[in-house]
């Protein structure tokens, strides 16, 4: 239920990408995109209950949100010269920190589960990812190019979203799959 609403705000980020050069546009693109990747979180939070994070897993995670950390500040200070107001910002950083999230997401799922299915979501989140990213640096640094690569990954992260979404026998596995992992 989760992954349809997350669909319908991604349209609406969508649609508010058209109007980016007006304040209003850039926030509502940014609030969409920070609510649809924190429902697709929430979607995946049941998978996490009862879990014992391994030691690699934390590691992992930890490196992951360094990583991607140090991409956001730096795509934040080339940001910070370029917004309307100090509300643009807050919600770049909020955007951002919304995707670190849904990474560590996806990884932890594709980990826990490795199926099918949880690497579809993962290669999902990485289209968002080279998505954002290119659309970051093609408005904000002028690299114009970089709208073919963000546009064809957002196509494709929406597919993958859609297929997700629709493979109800994978889902009905990975519920069996994750009932035997807590035994």
């Amino acid at each position: 239920m989760w992954v349809i609403y997350a669909f319908l705000f991604f349209l609406i980020r969508d649609i508010a990408y058209q109007f980016f050069e007006v304040s209003w546009g850039a926030e509502t693109y940014m609030t969409f995109a920070t609510l649809g990747y924190f429902l697709l979180v929430l979607d995946r939070v049941p998978f996490f209950r009862g879990t014992r994070f391994s030691l690699f897993a934390v590691i992992f995670g930890l490196l992951l949100v360094v990583a991607n950390g140090t991409i956001l500040f730096e795509l934040g200070n080339i940001v910070s010269n370029h917004v309307n107001n100090n509300l643009e910002l807050l919600l770049f950083y909020l955007y951002g920190v919304s995707l670190i999230t849904l990474i560590l997401s996806a990884y932890y799922y594709n980990h826990r589960l490795n199926s099918m299915r949880s690497l579809l979501f993962l290669m999902m989140v990485f289209c968002f990812v080279a998505s954002d990213i290119a659309s970051c640096l093609a408005y904000y640094i002028d690299l114009q190019g970089l709208y073919y690569l963000d546009r064809t990954m957002f196509i494709l992260s929406m597919a993958l979203l859609v297929n997700f979404g629709l493979n109800i026998k994978g889902a009905a596995t990975e519920e069996v799959d994750f009932i035997s992992l807590q035994e």
